[in-house]
């Protein structure tokens, strides 16, 4: 009889169907099945409903007719390839052997593109593509879900243009609007009167001039004290504005 190790490795080989996992975006997890096997091949696994075996030809161990060889065999949905460090914390039970588990129908693929030449269409490109599965899954619609799953991840790129416009109109409104607020008199400010006098006496009438000085130019006008620079900087920002870049 083969020892546990060998039933482990080939076990790694199982393909196990479910009905379920055939629908679109049913990759989640789900609760652990158990299956039984009573003999030495994949078609002994006693499957629960909604579950077939694959690759039934597999051979898992050869039992002496004098033993008896059983075992739960736990399967879940995914999709890729997960370690068996993985399966084992995801169970987390006591006498639960784990291994890899690779989800993937895919087996092999490989494509080569040819440049064909035609009388009526002139110089054109082939392409070729050779991929097996592992009869989960036909290769035709492999190709058709990989070729839905990359339209959809192209698709926002086909009205990006409309959404560059967008942006641009965007972007035009809050250029307008910052004119229009750079454009109000220092009057609508409600500034205290001390700094009103202070920087009608230098001369600056709008919101423009006074964001085009720097926090040390403005320090420096005449009767503007420590408190009144604060003041403006606070209606500024207010308003989203702030002094010149020294």
């Amino acid at each position: 009889m083969d020892d546990l190790r060998q039933a482990e490795q080939r076990l790694k080989n199982q393909m196990l169907a479910e009905e379920i996992a055939r629908r679109r975006g049913s990759d989640q997890s789900s609760p652990a099945t158990t299956v039984v096997v009573n003999h030495n091949r994949a078609s002994d696994i006693e499957c629960p409903t909604g579950f077939s075996i694959i690759n039934k030809d597999l051979l898992i161990a050869t039992v002496d007719e004098r033993a008896n060889f059983e075992m739960d065999i736990y399967a879940t949905r995914s999709r890729g390839f997960r370690t068996f460090q993985d399966n084992r914390d995801r169970v987390n039970a006591i006498g639960i052997i784990a291994i890899d588990s690779n989800f993937s129908p895919v087996i092999s693929v490989a494509y080569s593109v040819d440049e064909i030449k035609t009388a009526k269409r002139g110089t054109s490109d082939k392409l070729t593509m050779e991929l097996a599965t592992n009869g989960s899954t036909s290769p035709a619609d492999t190709i058709g879900l990989a070729a839905r799953i990359l339209a959809s991840h192209l698709e926002p790129l086909i009205a990006i243009n409309d959404r560059l416009q967008e942006i641009q109109v965007m972007k035009d409104k809050e250029l307008e609007e910052k004119s229009s607020a750079l454009a109000i008199p220092i009057e609508d400010l409600g500034l205290a009167q001390r700094s009103y006098n202070a920087l009608k006496r230098a001369n600056i009438q709008t919101i423009q001039e006074l964001t085009s000085k720097t926090k040390d130019e403005v320090n420096v006008i005449r009767n503007l004290g420590r408190k009144s620079v604060k003041e403006l900087t606070a209606k500024l920002t207010e308003r989203g504005l702030r002094f010149r870049e020294a």
